[in-house]
């Protein structure tokens, strides 16, 4: 059981979870982004992934071979802080890019501006508890998803031939969740008020930022 857990951590892990949403928010709707594949806008997935994975990765490298966190896991909140920091950053540095592309539609600027605000908001409560992000990440991504159905008429999330209902993709999403959030208590890494925590600010994000941006 904690080998299964130990893969869903790794597969949702917070930072792959921006460039998830990214794929699935212009698979919704392909032709908001002025093509009719989502994998000709691979190039903007991967940019996304370099922005929101390895560049923070690579920091927070830097920062256990400085020795200034102990170690990857960061079982205590206060190993997160350095980490929060420059996933904040590196969030705000692609938002910034993008929200002056003309050929990104506003529906992706209000996801990663809802990954920032629920990162920055994750950073607040560090402070006091050790919220999950793998439950803001699993959070964010449904409340992305509920967002594309019902503000963005969105009604498909295409991958060439296969398209599966946007709302079934939301259900889906929503069980996923649930298996993060088993998986993070099975492993001991979370106490419950975390994991209900870090779903709530996730979806609450992407609110935010669809009130700001709309």
């Amino acid at each position: 059981m904690k080998l299964i857990s130990s893969i869903l951590a790794f597969i949702f892990h917070p930072l792959l979870m921006l460039t998830y949403g990214t794929f699935l928010v212009i698979a919704s709707n392909p032709f908001a982004f002025g093509v009719s594949n989502p994998w000709d806008k691979l190039p903007l997935v991967i940019v996304s992934l370099a922005y929101t994975f390895f560049l923070p990765l690579i920091g927070v490298i830097f920062m256990v071979f400085l020795k200034l966190i102990p170690n990857f896991q960061m079982m205590k909140k206060e190993d997160r802080i350095g980490p929060l920091i420059i996933v904040v950053i590196f969030y705000t540095w692609f938002f910034i890019n993008l929200y002056h592309n003309p050929d990104v539609h506003v529906s992706l600027h209000v996801w990663i501006l809802g990954s920032l605000i629920a990162v920055s908001i994750a950073f607040f409560f560090n402070v006091f508890t050790k919220i999950s992000l793998h439950m803001v990440g699993a959070g964010g991504l449904v409340g992305i998803l509920l967002l594309l159905f019902m503000y963005f008429d969105a009604d498909f999330v295409r991958f060439q031939s296969f398209q599966i209902h946007i709302f079934v993709l939301a259900i889906l999403a929503i069980l996923v969740a649930g298996a993060i959030g088993s998986s993070r208590l099975q492993l001991k890494a979370h106490r419950v008020p975390d994991i209900y925590g870090g779903a709530l600010v996730g979806v609450v994000s992407q609110l935010i930022a669809l009130r700001i941006l709309v």
